[in-house]
């Protein structure tokens, strides 16, 4: 039988070592045959379990699939760190945001795994052209905080009348450095339309909403109406029969058939 993951196979029987398969299933909070299915390659994890394996296991998920040959997830970050230039906490708040979050393994589940996890968000940030221009902006407003605290440290005797017009200048720039911020955040949404709805689309699709709620209003008027005079037509039709047949407008009722 062909193995549907051969490199998950063979690593998760490395994470079993000598523990017996019942005893690895509860360790795990999954089912012996579960266990023994995996072994064999017969099947793999979803998501969902994935995550659980690699978090009691303390291995990465890359290294169960097969993706990375190191099985440490604090060794993965350390080489983050280093190829990207970032802190440790920069590189924790990003596999925070990568987590998958255990929601219940519904028909739905893909969907609502999509909807629940930041991990596409981040995706979307990233992948954009317009990620460079958002850090240059953010690294503006870091500047321009950093030029408004010396203002605050600056003591009485270093203070003259020449510093009012460099003060000026200082909270000019914070607050172009602020609004630079926004711009590029608008940027970065305005450029990807595949994600994100522009104000004039939003607008828009409102604006369309509701002509389409105005337009189910009147179908459903028009047809209350036709039901309406559906009605009345058979009603004036029954009143006709009885007239023609000379019978009165109780026949046909319990008090008559008793009758």
């Amino acid at each position: 039988m062909k193995q549907k993951m051969p490199a998950f196979a063979g690593r998760f029987i490395k994470l079993r070592r000598d523990q017996t398969q019942a005893e690895f299933a509860e360790f795990l909070g999954i089912s012996r045959p579960t266990v023994g299915f995996y072994e064999s390659g017969e099947r793999i994890p979803d998501a969902i379990t994935l995550e659980r394996i690699a978090r009691r296991c303390n291995v990465s998920a890359d290294w169960l699939l097969g993706l990375s040959e190191n099985p440490s997830v604090e060794e993965n970050k350390k080489i983050v760190q280093k190829t990207l230039g970032l802190s440790p906490e920069a590189v924790e708040n990003l596999a925070k945001v990568t987590r998958i979050k255990p929601y219940p393994n519904t028909p739905s589940f893909r969907m609502e795994l999509r909807k629940q996890t930041l991990r596409c968000a981040l995706d979307v940030l990233l992948s954009s052209d317009e990620l460079e221009g958002f850090v240059r902006s953010l690294y503006h407003l870091q500047e321009a905080s950093e030029a408004m605290r010396e203002l605050e440290r600056s003591s009485v005797e270093e203070l003259s009348n020449e510093f009012e017009p460099y003060c000026d200048e200082v909270f000019k720039d914070y607050r172009l450095a602020r609004l630079d911020v926004t711009e590029s955040i608008q940027a970065l949404i305005d450029h990807d339309k595949d994600h994100f709805l522009n104000a004039r689309d939003a607008e828009l699709i409102v604006f369309n909403f509701y002509a389409r709620l105005e337009e189910a209003e009147r179908l459903r008027d028009l047809e209350d109406a036709a039901a309406a005079e559906k009605f009345d037509k058979e009603v004036h039709e029954y009143q006709d029969y009885l007239e023609k047949e000379g019978l009165d407008e109780d026949y046909g009722s319990d008090e008559t058939e008793e009758n």
